[in-house]
């Protein structure tokens, strides 16, 4: 899955569509955030909204761009959370109080001012 990226207000938003759960995708937005956790990308937005399917590498690979950038002393957060991704998320893996959680694209990016 090619995964288009963004960037508003010098925060990085990728929007993937479709489902979301293979090495590859997982290998592929690994490298592009390492490459993000220096300035002026101010963080990073995962919208969300267009993810139809999740399994339990696409919830690694998040995990592991929320820990690399983090270490940056950057963010990842999460925005227009499909009812599958908040279900598997938030529900079944209870993640919803590791990732700052927004309903929108905007509000997201407009959490990195405050």
């Amino acid at each position: 899955m090619v995964i288009p990226e963004q960037i508003i207000d010098g925060v990085t938003v990728f929007s993937p569509k479709g489902k979301l759960l293979s090495t590859v995708d997982y290998e592929e937005f690994r490298n592009r955030i390492h490459k993000l956790k220096v300035p002026p990308i101010r963080g990073v937005v995962f919208d969300m909204s267009g993810v139809n399917f999740i399994n339990s590498s696409g919830v690694s690979m998040l995990i592991a761009g929320l820990k690399i950038l983090r270490e940056a002393d950057r963010d990842l957060r999460l925005a227009g959370m499909s009812p599958i991704a908040q279900k598997v998320i938030v529900k079944v893996c209870g993640l919803g109080e590791v990732f700052e959680i927004y309903d929108s694209v905007g509000q997201a990016v407009a959490s990195f001012e405050a």
